[in-house]
C-alpha cells in the first residue's frame, strides 16, 4: 500500500468515526419528527423535513457500512415519500407500520453504540 492510500483510509476511518459519533443525534431527531408528527398531526412541512433528513440518513448509512439502518430508512423514506405525492395522512395500518419501523431503527442504534 502507498502513502496515498494509507492516508485515504486513515480519513476514511476518521469520517466513519465522525459519523457513528453523529448516529445517535441523527436517529433521535428523526424520532423525535415522527413523535412530532403522532402528536401534532400531518402537517406537509414537518414530513417534508422528516423526509430529507431520512432521506441523508438512508443514503450515508448505506456509504459507511451501516446496511441494516440504511433498510430500514430507505422503508420510512419510501413512505414518507407516498404521503407527499399522496398529500394524505397514513391510514392505520401504514401508520403501525412506519411506527414498527421508528422503533427498528431505535433497536440498531442500541446494537452499535453498546
Amino acid at each position: 500500500m502507498n502513502e496515498g492510500q494509507s492516508q485515504f483510509l486513515e480519513r476514511m476511518k476518521i469520517i466513519k468515526q465522525e459519523f457513528e459519533t453523529h448516529l445517535p443525534e441523527k436517529i433521535d431527531d428523526i424520532i423525535e419528527q415522527w413523535q412530532n408528527l403522532k402528536i401534532n398531526g400531518w402537517k406537509r412541512e414537518v414530513v417534508t423535513d422528516c423526509h430529507k433528513s431520512i432521506h441523508k440518513l438512508t443514503g450515508s448509512s448505506g456509504i459507511m457500512g451501516y446496511m441494516q439502518i440504511s433498510e430500514i430508512c430507505g422503508n420510512i423514506e419510501d413512505g414518507l415519500q407516498r404521503v407527499l405525492e399522496l398529500n394524505e395522512p397514513l391510514n392505520s395500518k401504514q401508520f403501525e407500520l412506519m411506527d414498527n419501523y421508528m422503533k427498528e431503527l431505535k433497536n440498531q442504534l442500541s446494537k452499535i453504540t453498546k
